[in-house]
C-alpha cells in the first residue's frame, strides 16, 4: 500500500516543480521543501493573523498589509512552476519572511512581540532552500542580519512602536506563535528525516547490491580459474595425442616423397605428398604456438635454455626461412646488422621463433614489390635493439592492440587475403618478455610498420641452463 505522502502529498508538491528541477534528486528534494514551506507554512501565519483580528476589533492598514504579505507566499510555488528559478526565488522568499516577521513585530509588540519567535525559523528555511549554494547562503544570512539590525536600531533610537493593541493582549498569541513555530519546524524536520531514511535505505540497498555483485564476481573468478586449469590440463593431455600422429604423418610423407624405398611412378602423388607434408607442418606449428602461448599466459613457461645467443646468425636463419614466401611476392628482405652485433642471453630456438614470426608477418602484409628491412645494433651497455620495418599496409593504434591479442585479426582487406591464426605477434611479444626484453610496434595505416625488439646482452654470469621445455616441431618442418 502506498503511503499518504507517496499517493497524495508528493504528487501535489511535484505539480509545482518543473521537470528540469526533478532530474537532479538533490535539487528535487530542495524544491519539495520550498513548496512544503509555502503551501503548508502559510496557513500557520494566517492563524496568527486571525488571532490578531480577534484581539484588534478595528484593524488598520498595518494589519491588512500583514495579511497581504502572508497571502503573497502562495504566489511563489506558482512562480516556481512557471520559471523553475529555485535559486533566485529561495533568497527572495527568505527576505520576504524576514520582513513579515519584523513588520508584524514593529506594529504588534515591538521587541517584545510574539512574532519575533519566527525569526529563528528564517535561517533554517534558508538552509533548506539553498542547499549547497554556500556563497548564496552567506549573502542571504547577511541580508537577514541587516534587516534585524535595522529593526534593533529603530528600537535603540527610541522610535516609538505603534500600539494597535495593548501588549497584555498579545500574551495569548505568544503561545499560539510558539506552537505554530514548533509545528513548522516539525513539518520541515519530518520531511528531512524522511529524506535521510530514504537515502539510508538506498545506501543499504546499494551496499547489498555491491555485496551480491562481489559474490558473483568471486564465483565468476573461481569459475574462470577452474576453466583455465581445465584448459591447461586439456592442452597438456592433448599435446602428446596431437603431436605424435602429426609427427608420424610428417615423417612418413617425407620418406615417401623422397622415394627412400623406391620410386613413385605417378608425379601427381608426389604433389599430393608435398601438400600432406606442408599441411602437417603447418598444423604442427599452430599447435606448438597455441601450447607455447598457453604456457606463457599461465605463467608456467620457462626458457628451454639460458645460453649465449648470437643474433646475427639467428636472424639470418629466420630470414632464409621466409625467403621463399618473399620471393614469391617479389619482396626484398634486407639485413642491415652491425658487424659487431652483441650476443644476447636466452634461448636460440625461441628467439629464432620470434624473428620468424615477425619476418613472416612483415612479408605477409607487405604488397608485391615492397621491402622488409632488419636492422640491429647495440643500445647502451646492457641491451641490443633489433628493428623490423616494412613498407606494408600499416596499422592504427586500435589495430595494434588487436594484433597483440591472442587470435586477434586486424580487420583489413589485405589481412583477410592471407591465412593466419593471429598468434604470431602475441607469441613473439610473450617470448621477448620471457627473455626480460620488450617489444613495441610503431605503425600508421598506409605507412608501413616497424617492430622494435630490445633484449638484454649476454653476461658471463648468466644463469645455468633451465628446464627443458616442449620439443620443437618435426625436424623437417
Amino acid at each position: 500500500m502506498p503511503s499518504l505522502q507517496t499517493a497524495v502529498v508528493f504528487p501535489l508538491l511535484d505539480w509545482f516543480i518543473p521537470g528540469q528541477l526533478r532530474r537532479d534528486p538533490t535539487v528535487h528534494r530542495r524544491a519539495r521543501m520550498y513548496v512544503i514551506a509555502h503551501v503548508f507554512g502559510t496557513p500557520l501565519g494566517l492563524v496568527l493573523a486571525a488571532y490578531l483580528r480577534f484581539i484588534d476589533p478595528h484593524p488598520g492598514a498595518a494589519y491588512w498589509s500583514i495579511v497581504a504579505l502572508l497571502l503573497a507566499f502562495y504566489i511563489y510555488p506558482f512562480v516556481l512552476r512557471a520559471t523553475g528559478w529555485l535559486v533566485a526565488l529561495s533568497p527572495l522568499s527568505v527576505q520576504h519572511l524576514t520582513f513579515v516577521v519584523l513588520f508584524g513585530s514593529f506594529h504588534y509588540g515591538g521587541v517584545s512581540s510574539p512574532f519575533l519567535t519566527w525569526i529563528g525559523v528564517v535561517p533554517l528555511a534558508g538552509a533548506f532552500y539553498l542547499g549547497g549554494h554556500a556563497v548564496l547562503r552567506m549573502v542571504t544570512l547577511g541580508l537577514i542580519f541587516v534587516q534585524v539590525l535595522v529593526f534593533y536600531a529603530i528600537h535603540e533610537l527610541g522610535v516609538p512602536f505603534p500600539q494597535h493593541v495593548p501588549l497584555e493582549a498579545l500574551s495569548g498569541i505568544g503561545i499560539i506563535s510558539a506552537l505554530c513555530t514548533c509545528f513548522f519546524v516539525a513539518l520541515m524536520a519530518l520531511y528531512y528525516a524522511g529524506i535521510v531514511v530514504g537515502q539510508q535505505r538506498q545506501f543499504e540497498g546499494e551496499v547489498e547490491s555491491h555485496r551480491l555483485t562481489e559474490a558473483k564476481l568471486r564465483r565468476a573468478k573461481e569459475d574462470a580459474e577452474r576453466a583455465d586449469r581445465a584448459k591447461s590440463a586439456f592442452l597438456a593431455n592433448t599435446s602428446h595425442e596431437l603431436r605424435t600422429p602429426l609427427n608420424a604423418i610428417i615423417g612418413f610423407s617425407e620418406v615417401i616423397r623422397n622415394e627412400t624405398f623406391g620410386p613413385i611412378d605417378n608425379p601427381r602423388y608426389l604433389d599430393y605428398l608435398k601438400d600432406i607434408y606442408d599441411s602437417g607442418c603447418h598444423l604442427l606449428r599452430i599447435i606448438n604456438d597455441i601450447l607455447d602461448l598457453s604456457k606463457i599466459e599461465a605463467g608456467k613457461a620457462t626458457l628451454d635454455k639460458e645460453e649465449r645467443v648470437e643474433l646475427a646468425p639467428t636472424i639470418e636463419t629466420a630470414a632464409r626461412m621466409v625467403q621463399t614466401q618473399a620471393e614469391a611476392e617479389r619482396i626484398t628482405v634486407a639485413l642491415e646488422l652491425d658487424a659487431a652485433l652483441p650476443a644476447v642471453s636466452g634461448s636460440a630456438r625461441m628467439l629464432q621463433q620470434v624473428f620468424i614470426n615477425l619476418l613472416a608477418n612483415a612479408v605477409k602484409f607487405t604488397p608485391t614489390g615492397g621491402r622488409v628491412t632488419v636492422r640491429g645494433a647495440a643500445r647502451g651497455a646492457d641491451e641490443v635493439a633489433i628493428t623490423i620495418s616494412d613498407t606494408g599496409i600499416g596499422m592504427s593504434d586500435e589495430d595494434i592492440e588487436i594484433a597483440l591479442t591472442a587470435f586477434g585479426q586486424v580487420d583489413s582487406k589485405m589481412a583477410r587475403r592471407y591465412e593466419g591464426t593471429g598468434l604470431g605477434l602475441p607469441l613473439a611479444k610473450a617470448i621477448v618478455e620471457l627473455h626480460h626484453g620488450r617489444l613495441a610496434i610503431d605503425s600508421e595505416p598506409g605507412s608501413g610498420t616497424t617492430v622494435l625488439v630490445v633484449l638484454p646482452r649476454w653476461r658471463e654470469t648468466a644463469a645455468p641452463p633451465a628446464a627443458i621445455g616442449e620439443p620443437a616441431a618435426a625436424a623437417g618442418c
